[in-house]
């Protein structure tokens, strides 16, 4: 049973209640396409809160660009050719979220109605194109660690007959540990990025998808990336 400290401590941590906000903002797209005699109301409600979160992410694509560069750095530091490939992808994936933050920054204040311009509607598309890239990068690596995983599980090394005697049986617990969290991390992220892709998918014309299953996917993918956040401000 969640408790009101417990929705307090997740609300008033940043990122939670930016969640909390994509959440209602989530369910009121929803609303609006199902309930088309109070679909301007909730549209209304949906524009408020797009707008709020959107001051959350405003200075986000520095963080982006800088953690893409950071990435593709740390290239020569790769062990293998896989591990170089699955850098580079991540670095682009970063590099295209920054540009998708970038863009989109530059119409907030005609999202906001305080100076409106004719070009906004333009660079929002270009924005969620490469929020597009940017995920479709993100379910791509995403399934390169499955495979990796499945194909190449990473298992205790060469140890002593002695060493087996005492502690294979706990190496092997511990090294099962550790894959099944990858997996799970990976797992959760694929299907946080499959969810998402249908946002600019929708907004693009890319994906053919109604306006209430668009919100549906939003809701899935709310929820699943409020755990960790849940998580750590609980602990806190």
């Amino acid at each position: 049973m969640v408790s009101i400290k417990q929705l307090t401590n997740f609300t008033n941590d940043a990122a939670g209640l930016e969640k909390t906000l994509r959440l209602f903002q989530s369910l009121a797209q929803i609303a609006a396409a199902s309930n088309q005699p109070q679909a301007q109301a909730f549209n209304q409600f949906r524009g408020q809160l797009a707008i709020g979160r959107r001051y959350f992410r405003f200075l986000k694509f520095y963080d982006a660009f800088s953690i893409s560069w950071s990435v593709f750095t740390s290239l020569d530091g790769s062990k293998n050719e896989v591990s170089r490939a699955a850098r580079v992808i991540d670095s682009m994936r970063w590099a295209c979220l920054g540009m998708y933050l970038l863009l989109e920054a530059t119409t907030i204040l005609d999202a906001m109605g305080v100076y409106n311009v004719t070009w906004a509607k333009n660079i929002f598309l270009e924005a969620n194109k490469f929020w597009f890239y940017s995920l479709s990068l993100g379910i791509l690596l995403s399934l390169g660690q499955l495979w990796i995983l499945y194909t190449q599980p990473q298992m205790p090394q060469r140890v002593s007959q002695e060493e087996k005697r005492k502690g294979e049986k706990k190496t092997r617990e511990v090294e099962q540990d550790k894959w099944e969290l990858n997996r799970n991390k990976a797992v959760r992220k694929l299907a946080l990025d499959g969810f998402d892709l249908f946002i600019p998918g929708y907004t693009t014309g890319w994906l053919v998808v109604s306006s209430a299953n668009v919100g549906c996917c939003s809701v899935m993918s709310t929820i699943l990336g409020s755990v960790d956040i849940w998580e750590r401000v609980q602990r806190a």
